[in-house]
C-alpha cells in the first residue's frame, strides 16, 4: 500500500498549483485579445495571445532543460574519460618505476617488454617511447631505437628531450645530416639551447659545412657567459682555419693570405701560426716562418712548432740555427713546468739526433732536476736516457730504462714529435 503524502508536503504541492493557476489566470487576464499566427502565405492561425505566451513560455523551459541535461551528460562522460586516463597514467607511471628498476638491475628485456606495453596502451606517452628507445640504445641496437622514436616524432615535433636522442641516435648509426636536422629543430623549439648550438656547430665541421658552423659559433659565443668566451674564440678560430684550407686546397699563396687576416683577429691562435709558418717556409720565408713557430710554441707550448722550426734549418743544412731557433723558443718560457720541461726534452732528442750526445745530456739534466722537484715521472725522459746510453755503448743501461718505462709509462706521454 502507498504511503500518502504527509500534510505539509500537501500544502506545499496546493501552493504551487495555486500559484501556477494564478499566473496562467493573470496572464489571460492581462492578454485577452487574439493573434494571429502565420503558418504559410496562404495559412494561418488565431490563438489566444495568452497561450501564445505560454507556449513560448514552456518552449523555451524545454529546450534549456534540454540543454541543460546534454550539458550535464557531457560533463559526466567527461570526467569518466578524464577519470579512466589519470587512473591509466597513475598506472603508467607505477609502471615506468617498475620497468626502470628492471633497466637498472640489467634485466632489460623485461624492462623493455614493460614500457612497450604502456606505449600500445597510451602511443602519446611520448615518456614510455624514449625510454623504450634508450633501452635498444643500451644494447648498441640504434635503429631500433630511431623506429620507437618516429611515430612520436610525427605528434611530438617539439619535445627537445625526443629531439636531442634522435640526434645522438643517428650519430651513432654514422649519419651525422640526420643528427644535425634534429638539432635544428631542438634549436629551432629552443633558440637559446646552448647544448643544441655545441652539437649544431660540431655536426656542421663533421659535414664540412664551415660556413654555417661559424654562424652557429656566433651565436653560441653571444649566447654564453664571458668565463668560456676565450675558448669559444679559439674554437671559432679552428673553424676558419679550416674553412680557410677547404677552400684553397689548390691555391697556397691565396691560403696564407687569408691565414694571415685570420691572424689579425685571433692574434694567440698557434695552429693557425705553425700553418703560415708553413706556407711561408714553403715560399722562401724562411726567417718570418722562424718567428710565428716560435711565437706559437711561446703561447701553448705546442711541440710541432719546434718540431717544424728544427725540420726547416735542417733542410737548409744549417744544424746550429736550428738548435738556436728551438732553444730561443724553449727560453721563452721559465722552467718550472712539466710543460716546459717538454720543450727541453725536445731540444735534448734534437741534440742526440744531431750527435752531440754531451750537450744532450746536459740539457736533459735541467729538466729532470725540475720534474724531480715537482715529483713528475716522465717516460719521455726516460727515453731519452735510453737514448743516450745507447749512444754511449751502454746497452744493459738502456735496456733497464726502457723495461722501467714499460711498467710506469703514459701513453699521453709518448704522444711528443720527434726526429727520427
Amino acid at each position: 500500500m502507498k504511503r500518502l503524502p504527509s500534510i505539509p508536503k500537501l500544502i506545499i504541492y496546493l501552493l504551487i498549483t495555486v500559484i501556477i493557476v494564478g499566473a496562467l489566470g493573470y496572464v489571460f487576464w492581462l492578454n485577452p485579445e487574439n493573434i494571429t499566427i502565420h503558418l504559410t502565405k496562404e495559412k494561418n492561425i488565431e490563438l489566444p495571445a495568452a497561450i501564445a505566451i505560454i507556449a513560448i513560455f514552456f518552449s523555451g523551459s524545454l529546450f534549456m532543460f534540454l540543454a541543460m541535461l546534454i550539458f550535464l551528460l557531457t560533463q559526466k562522460f567527461a570526467y569518466g574519460k578524464l577519470k579512466r586516463s589519470t587512473e591509466l597514467k597513475r598506472n603508467h607511471q607505477n609502471m615506468i618505476i617498475e620497468a626502470r628498476a628492471l633497466v637498472a638491475s640489467g634485466t632489460i628485456k623485461k624492462g623493455r617488454a614493460i614500457y612497450s606495453k604502456i606505449v600500445r596502451q597510451d602511443p602519446d606517452n611520448v615518456m614510455a617511447r624514449i625510454l623504450l628507445a634508450e633501452t635498444f640504445k643500451k644494447e648498441n641496437e640504434p635503429k631500433e631505437a630511431l623506429k620507437v622514436l618516429d611515430d612520436a616524432r610525427v605528434s611530438q615535433k617539439q619535445n627537445l628531450e625526443l629531439l636531442f636522442l634522435a640526434s645522438e641516435l643517428n650519430e651513432e648509426i654514422n649519419n651525422p645530416t640526420a643528427a644535425k636536422d634534429n638539432l635544428a629543430l631542438a634549436f629551432k623549439v629552443s633558440p637559446q639551447s646552448l647544448p643544441a648550438l655545441k652539437g649544431l656547430v660540431r655536426l656542421s665541421r663533421t659535414l664540412k659545412d664551415y660556413s654555417e658552423a661559424l654562424e652557429y659559433q656566433d651565436y653560441r659565443i653571444k649566447l654564453s657567459p664571458s668565463n668560456i668566451q676565450k675558448e669559444l674564440q679559439k674554437e671559432k678560430a679552428e673553424i676558419e682555419l679550416e674553412l680557410i684550407n677547404e677552400e684553397n686546397k689548390d691555391n697556397e699563396e691565396k691560403k696564407l693570405e687569408e691565414i694571415l687576416k685570420l691572424l689579425k683577429r685571433h692574434k694567440d691562435y698557434a695552429p693557425a701560426l705553425i700553418e703560415a709558418a708553413k706556407l711561408e717556409s714553403k715560399f722562401g720565408l724562411k726567417d718570418k716562418a722562424s718567428k710565428k713557430a716560435i711565437l706559437a710554441y711561446k703561447l701553448s707550448y705546442n711541440v710541432e712548432a719546434l718540431n717544424f722550426l728544427s725540420n726547416m734549418w735542417i733542410d737548409e743544412a744549417k744544424e746550429e740555427k736550428a738548435i738556436s731557433s728551438v732553444r730561443n723558443a724553449i727560453l721563452s718560457h721559465p722552467l718550472n713546468s712539466k710543460e716546459a720541461c717538454n720543450g727541453v726534452f725536445f731540444l735534448a732528442s734534437l741534440l742526440l739526433h744531431l750527435e752531440k750526445v754531451e750537450d744532450a745530456t746536459s740539457e736533459l739534466s735541467k729538466a729532470s732536476s725540475i720534474l724531480k722537484e715537482l715529483g713528475i715521472y716522465s717516460s719521455v725522459e726516460s727515453i731519452i736516457l735510453a737514448k743516450i746510453a745507447i749512444k754511449n755503448n751502454e746497452t744493459s743501461k738502456a735496456l733497464k730504462i726502457l723495461e722501467e718505462v714499460l711498467k710506469k709509462t703514459n701513453e699521453n706521454e709518448l704522444n711528443y714529435l720527434f726526429l727520427k
